[in-house]
């Protein structure tokens, strides 16, 4: 693969994570059923289908925590797009709520393949 601008590769649990430069991933945290996740000061859940990753990032602007969760496979299955489509619209009705993780921006680094997104998320204000 090659370099895509702006972006940073990280290997989590095997898998290329192609996160914004502004980000540094930490340390996974863990595997579950729908993504990885990471987490420091910012988090950063990554999504495969079917397969659960934890690990976590820092935003190095900021400073703060953030969840970067990866969609990936978004469209080889219409039951999965609607179950990405649902999350997101959940994450943005719920936006605000301090009990709940808070959508901050989506991300798709490599357009011309759009098989994946990254779904920015952090603590709930």
């Amino acid at each position: 693969m090659g370099d895509i601008p702006g972006r940073k590769l990280f290997k989590v649990f095997n898998q290329d994570f192609i996160v914004d430069e502004r980000y540094t991933v930490t340390k996974e945290l863990g595997q579950g059923a729908y993504g990885i996740v990471w987490y420091r000061i910012i988090s950063i859940l990554v999504n495969i289908v079917l397969i659960s990753y934890d690990s976590a990032a820092t935003n190095n602007v900021t400073q703060e925590g953030v969840a970067i969760k990866k969609v990936t496979n978004v469209f080889s299955k219409k039951i999965l797009a609607k179950r990405a489509l649902r999350e997101i619209k959940l994450l943005q009705h719920f936006r605000g709520h301090r009990n709940i993780t808070c959508l901050y921006d989506m991300d798709i680094p490599r357009p011309m393949n759009f098989n994946e997104t990254y779904l920015y998320e952090g603590q709930g204000k």
